[in-house]
Formats: C-alpha cells, structure tokens, sequence
C-alpha cells in the first residue's frame, strides 16, 4: 500500500475508498456472524437490530467531527475572523475549542442526562441532530470573502458539535456492550471504533464538496453536511418516541453479566 502511494499507482482518493469498503465489509461481517450465529438467541437478535440506529448515528456523528480536523482547518485559516481585542488568533487555535468544550460540559451535561431515564435511541439521534444543525450557523457568512466570518461562529459550531459528542460518545461506546449477545460481546466492541473509522473514511468524501471559492460549493457542503446528520437524528430520536417502551434504558447502563453458560467467542 505505501508503495502504491509512492510510486502513484494508489492514489489518496482511490486509498479512502478501498479503506471505507474494508471498514463497511468489517462491520458487516460482525452483524451478520452476531445475526446469524447459532450461539445468539432470539432476544439477542433482536437487541442486535436495534443496536443498528445506534451504530449508523455514531458513523455519521464521526464523519461530521472529521470536519473539524480537515475543512474547519482551512476554514478558520482563509475565512475566519480571529482578531480579537487586537491578538489574532492563530488558525491552529481553534482546533482547542472540542476539547475546551468537552472539559467544560462533561461534568454538567452527565449530570443533566443522568437525573432522567432515557432510550439510548433519543440521546443519540438528538445529539446527531443537534451537531448536524451546528452547520447551519456558519450559512449566513456564505461567500463573505477572506476573514468575514466571526469567530463566536465557528465557536457555537464546535459548541454544538462537541454537545453532540458527550451525548453520541459514551451512550455508543455503552451500547455495545449492553445490546451485544453475550457470546460476542468483545467481538461486538470494536463495532464502535468501525464508527469512527468509517466516519473518518466518509468524511473525506464530504470535505470535497468545500470550496471556499465558490460559494454555492460552500453553500452545498454546509446544508449537505449538516442536513444528512439532522435527517438521521431525528429520524432515530422519533422512532425511539414512537416505539416507547414500558422498560426505559437509564443513560449509560451498562450490559448485563455474561452467564456461565455461555460458550466464549473463541
């Protein structure tokens, strides 16, 4: 592979692509062995297909929180306003807004989720929509030309990205483990880390429709980008209303103890 990239026989496009197929078909293999297996009852089957809303947020989730590292460096460098009182920020400051927020909000946010019992499906499909619709702020600065947008901007964005993370981060990581089989339930695990990876791989799709020189490009890579997130949210957050269930699922619990009568994944 890296001599593909060096000789320029693999291309960096023709790489995020073969990386995405690898990471979906990974998934995939995990879904249908936990669907399938002899070793997975009925109930089991059941939890695995409503884990599948969970999963597609957290995927979207990370192919949104990619931006920030890619689109919203170039963003903050050519069309970001970051003086301030007289200091002009350096572009590479804003990429210590998320974790300035997330320090900031963990504690509060846990604590406001935790005083309720609420469906893993509600939290994070209105954390994704919530993230998605931090998008939307920057729509109004469109086309303004090189540091027109202000910085408190580009700042609710993050803002609503990095509260979409403490809602989408631990209630996925969670699920895993409390709607995995128990015969899978290490295997089941890395099915939250093929969230990232394959929202990483995504994101790179997303970030080519950015061009800050055209603002009909910019315009469509904002709406598109924060629509999709949005739609998907809320779709799983309504679902979730409407299927209302006697037993509600605390935020964050964790899995049920594997019985020894179970045969290990091996």
């Amino acid at each position: 592979m890296l001599a593909g990239l060096a000789t320029g026989a693999l291309t960096p496009a023709r790489l995020v692509t073969i990386l995405l197929v690898l990471t979906v078909a990974a998934a995939a293999v995990l879904f249908i062995q936990a669907l399938t297996s002899t070793r997975t009852t009925a109930e089991e089957r059941q939890r695995v297909r409503e884990y599948l809303p969970l999963f597609i947020c957290s995927t979207a989730y990370w192919g949104l929180f990619a931006q920030t590292a890619g689109v919203f460096a170039v963003y903050s460098d050519q069309r970001l306003d970051r003086e301030i009182a007289g200091f002009t920020v350096p572009a590479s400051w804003t990429q210590s807004l998320n974790p300035f927020y997330i320090l900031l909000l963990s504690l509060p946010v846990a604590a406001a989720v935790s005083r309720r019992a609420y469906r893993k499906h509600a939290v994070m499909g209105a954390g994704l929509a919530l993230a998605g619709a931090g998008m939307f702020i920057l729509l109004p600065w469109v086309g303004g030309g090189a540091n027109s947008t202000p910085f408190v901007a580009l700042a609710g964005c993050v803002l609503c990205m990095s509260l979409g993370e403490l809602l989408i981060g631990p209630t996925g990581m969670s699920s895993t483990g409390a709607y995995a089989p128990a015969a899978f339930r290490t295997r089941f695990s890395a099915l939250y880390f093929l969230t990232m990876a394959i929202g990483t791989s995504l994101a790179g799709a997303a970030s080519a429709l950015y061009d800050p020189a055209n603002p009909a490009a910019e315009r469509a890579y904002l709406v598109v980008v924060g629509a999709v997130p949005v739609a998907i949210g809320a779709a799983v957050a309504v679902l979730a209303r409407r299927r209302g269930r006697a037993k509600v699922e605390p935020y964050g619990v964790s899995a049920p103890p594997v019985t020894a009568s179970v045969s290990p994944e091996m």
